[in-house]
């Protein structure tokens, strides 16, 4: 079994899934995921989990994602970007670059964000795109979500506005786009999306899906190198093979990665005092 972490650059008119089906079929590996779904319309860093390596798709989906995103002002469409039917047109106010800049440091920081209606969330055990294609009427629940840093890199001088933004785990761009429309005083949306980075790893050093090899695999260790590390030997190290609880005295992160000589073996959390329980084993 091939196991590690592929850097893929996902091409624009393909899905994420699809960059997968590619990777595994070059590397002959069916036990393969991705971090982080890209639209079709957007490109840019896909990290795809190989054999065992799938086991910390949940811990490498919390790091922060950055964002390199083109709105076009005075058109809304159902999707959010360029794919979707216009629903809203309004026309483009005057604008300036620093009423633009200021407008983005308002979404700095914690906030609550309503999923798009066209987006893979599961709603009653169906993807919420499809019930948005069939007219279904259904609400998504609001979540927290953080802008870390927003800038903006480019500004036509009428209705295009580029901007970089490094966010948390289950931001919608599309939906930040149209926040941020709203607030200039217009309607927008998407008509480029480029993820550059996933916490550490950035797109300079990724490879498209059909020139993927072998020898591109990141080791789950390497992956999970960020990560606060508790080495065990001796009967520690058994029970952690064995997911049992460990009292951790020296730790005092919440999520540890539990290593012996051979490298990882779990990952633990914090259950109370210096106790923590065995959430995923990686072996």
């Amino acid at each position: 079994m091939i196991t590690g972490a592929l850097l893929i650059n996902k091409e624009k008119g393909r899905t994420s899934r699809q960059e997968v089906n590619t990777v595994s079929k070059l590397l002959h590996e069916k036990k393969m995921g991705h971090i982080g779904t890209l639209d079709p319309f957007a490109e840019g860093l896909l990290i795809v989990l190989a054999g065992r390596a799938t086991k910390i798709a949940p811990f490498i989906e919390q790091l922060d994602k950055t964002y390199l995103a083109r709105l076009k002002l005075g058109q809304k469409t159902d999707t959010g970007d360029k794919d979707g039917a216009v629903i809203e047109e309004a026309k483009v106010p005057a604008l300036d670059i620093n009423k633009i800049n200021e407008i983005l440091q308002q979404f700095l920081g914690k906030s609550l964000q309503t999923p798009p209606k066209y987006s893979a969330l599961k709603v009653n055990g169906e993807r919420a795109y499809a019930l948005a294609r069939k007219n279904v009427d259904f609400e998504l629940k609001q979540r927290e979500i953080e802008v870390f840093e927003i800038g903006l890199v480019n500004f036509n001088g009428s209705d295009e506005i580029t901007f970089i933004c490094r966010v948390s785990k289950g931001t919608y761009v599309r939906t930040l786009a149209e926040d941020i429309a709203a607030k200039l005083g217009c309607v927008g949306h998407l008509v480029e999306l480029t993820r550059v980075k996933i916490g550490k790893y950035s797109l300079e050093n990724s490879v498209k899906a059909n020139d993927t090899k072998v020898e591109d695999l990141i080791s789950v260790d390497e992956m999970l190198k960020d990560f606060p590390t508790e080495f065990v030997s001796g009967e520690d190290a058994k029970k952690a093979k064995n997911g049992v609880s460990l009292c951790l005295i020296k730790q005092k992160d919440k999520l540890v990665v539990v290593k012996d000589e051979e490298g990882p073996i779990a990952m633990y959390e914090l259950q109370s005092g210096k106790v923590y329980h065995c959430l995923r084993g990686l072996r």
